[in-house]
């Protein structure tokens, strides 16, 4: 699975998040992260165990080697929706009704992972809401990899 960072900017979150600044839980957690990263396609994995998803990976087409990273904290990923995803922060919905639209289509869906048109990826399957622990990788300035474990 791929998809395209074409802004330069790659947003992580639950998707049932609406990208709204006043929010009810906005004082006692970030409901999303963004970050500075590499523009262009985008590789997903996803794997899982006994058919619950293990972690959420994407990574742009240029890594190579995973292990050579240098992975740091990104924070907490707060679920909901029992959904996680990663996405081009300049497509995601910006406002209450197209989020609305967008959450709808989400779902009928009834895929453990699916990329969103061509500019996300969400993935479900690992256990339901909570925090789980997020992580980046740069190259220079940019994030070049995302990890959420879900185990």
């Amino acid at each position: 699975m791929r998809f395209q960072i074409t802004s330069g900017i790659l947003r992580v979150s639950d998707p049932g998040y609406a990208d709204i600044k006043k929010s009810d839980y906005s004082h006692v957690y970030a409901l999303f992260h963004t970050c500075r990263a590499k523009k262009g396609t985008w590789n997903v994995r996803c794997p899982s165990n006994k058919g619950y998803t293990k972690y959420l990976l994407a990574c742009h087409k240029d890594v190579v080697n995973l292990a050579a990273l240098n992975w740091t904290p990104l924070g907490k990923a707060p679920v909901d929706s029992g959904q996680m995803g990663v996405y081009d922060a300049h497509e995601y919905p910006q406002t209450y009704r197209d989020h609305e639209r967008f959450y709808d289509t989400l779902l009928d869906e009834d895929r453990r992972v699916h990329v969103v048109g061509d500019w996300g990826v969400i993935c479900s399957g690992f256990g339901g809401d909570g925090q789980y622990p997020a992580k980046k990788a740069r190259d220079g300035e940019e994030v070049v990899a995302v990890r959420i474990d879900f185990f």
